[in-house]
Order: structure tokens, then C-alpha cells, then sequence
């Protein structure tokens, strides 16, 4: 039971990330919502920082790993990847990590506040074991029950974009998907209403904005923080085909969004 858990936790990881592959394509967008702003407000204050540290203890469950580990700045924290050889002592770095809050691993017997489960992970400057195989990509049957991930959007069907005006002198989301060759390398700017925010990812926060020109959202990376539901004008760079490995791709992207008045 508690694997099923983690395969549905570390799908549903692989999927924030690659939801804008999705969305370009003739599929509708999947989406849990979340109301919570307290577990949101949490997830905005992690630092990069909590994903690297000293090894103080393991312990193998089912097919994982987790992971006691204190972090330069002192803390003592948990993680959970595949099953992988850590040894206290070690000096790891967590690839692509979500926090999930009030975790509870049966097999352990353990309940978590905190715990971040992280796709991949580097050991002493070394990405090792079957972590760096490309995750198999599917939205989970249902919920997870066990904790509530902070990162997940509100339902971007309930978030009206029909008022959202083309800024002037700017472009349109579906101009940007549907020309992307086009504005390859190039700076543009438009106006879009935040429907994903997901901070600390790989040192980079994530947007993800729709307007009224598509039901197609698009990914930007960014170093500034944004609120779901708001509605934005930002500039940034568009690229094409990203690959960041583990997995994730990306045929279009807005690379350093920032926002402007």
C-alpha cells in the first residue's frame, strides 16, 4: 500500500513539471486544487539551501529511501527517493524536489511534518542509482491522501481569463505557442493571469500563465515570486525544446520572466 503512495507522490512530482508539454498538445490539462494558503506560504519560504546536507541517518521502506539530513544552515530535515546506498556522512543534493507537509509512512510507522521527495539525488558530487532513469509519466488514479502537496494549482477551469486584455504592444499565449520559431531568442512581453506557481525547483521558481487568446497555459522560470490567481504583465526570453534531463522537456519556454509595469 505504502508503494503505491510513493509511485502516485513521485508520478505526480513528474507531472508539474512536464504539465506544459501537456498543455501544448490536444489534451486537457489534469489538476488537483488546493485551498490551503498556510501550507502555500510555506512552500514560498523554502531556501535552496534545503536541498543539500549531511547524511544523519536512513532507512529503507518498500522500494525507497529516506533520508535524515542536516543543511548548511542547521536544520534537520527529511527526504525520500528510489531505494539508493547512502551512508551517514554523506554529502547529498536532492534533484527535483517537492515537499510534501504531514506525511505518514506506515511501513516506518513514522508521521512527517516535512518531507521532500526528490526524483533524483547526488551523493558526494556523484548523481547516482536508478534515480537518474526518466520517471514514468501518468496522472495517479486518485488523490493523495497521506499529505497535501502545497505546490498544486487551483483548478485553472475555475479562473476566468476572458477579461485578460493583450498588453500593448505585446503578444498573446497563443501567439507565443503557435509561432515559436518565430520569437526564438528573442525578449517578448505579455499579460496573463497565474494559474501554477511552484518555487525552489532546480534554483528556479516556476509560473505557469493563461490568457483569453487559448485554453493553453505556458511555463515561464523566474526568480520572482507570484500568487496564483493574480493577473500579471511580465517579459522574458522564449526557448524552444528545453531539456533539463530526469525527464523533463519543454517545447516551449519563457526563460527569466520578470514582471513589468
Amino acid at each position: 500500500m505504502e508503494e503505491l503512495k510513493m509511485k502516485k507522490i513521485l508520478s505526480l512530482i513528474a507531472i508539474i513539471l512536464v504539465s506544459t508539454v501537456v498543455s501544448c498538445s490536444s489534451r486537457d490539462n489534469k489538476v488537483v486544487k488546493t485551498n490551503s494558503t498556510k501550507e502555500t506560504k510555506a512552500a514560498v519560504n523554502t531556501t535552496n539551501t534545503d536541498f543539500e546536507g549531511v547524511v544523519l541517518s536512513t532507512a529503507d521502506a518498500s522500494r525507497y529511501t529516506y533520508i535524515k539530513y542536516k543543511t548548511p544552515e542547521g536544520k534537520t530535515l527529511w527526504a525520500a527517493v528510489l531505494k539508493t546506498k547512502i551512508n551517514k556522512g554523506d554529502k547529498i543534493k536532492l534533484i527535483a524536489a517537492q515537499p510534501m507537509m504531514n506525511f505518514e509512512s506506515k511501513s516506518l510507522k513514522k508521521h512527517f511534518d516535512l518531507i521532500y521527495f526528490a526524483e533524483g539525488i547526488e551523493v558526494n558530487g556523484k548523481v547516482i542509482g536508478e534515480n537518474t532513469k526518466k520517471m514514468e509519466m501518468k496522472m495517479p488514479e486518485d488523490g493523495i491522501h497521506s499529505g497535501k502537496n502545497p505546490h498544486i494549482s487551483q483548478d485553472i477551469a475555475k479562473i476566468d481569463t476572458s477579461k485578460i486584455k493583450k498588453l500593448k504592444g505585446g503578444v498573446t499565449v497563443k501567439e507565443i505557442l503557435e509561432n515559436a520559431e518565430k520569437f526564438k531568442g528573442k525578449t517578448v512581453k505579455f499579460r496573463g493571469v497565474v494559474v501554477k506557481f511552484l518555487p525552489n525547483i532546480m534554483k528556479k521558481n516556476w509560473i505557469h500563465l493563461k490568457d483569453a487568446s487559448t485554453d493553453k497555459d505556458i511555463t515561464a522560470t523566474t526568480n520572482e515570486t507570484f500568487k496564483v490567481g493574480e493577473t500579471v504583465a511580465i517579459e522574458g526570453k522564449v526557448i524552444t525544446d528545453k531539456d533539463f534531463g530526469f525527464g523533463y522537456y519543454y517545447k516551449v519556454l519563457i526563460e527569466d520572466a520578470k514582471r513589468i509595469k
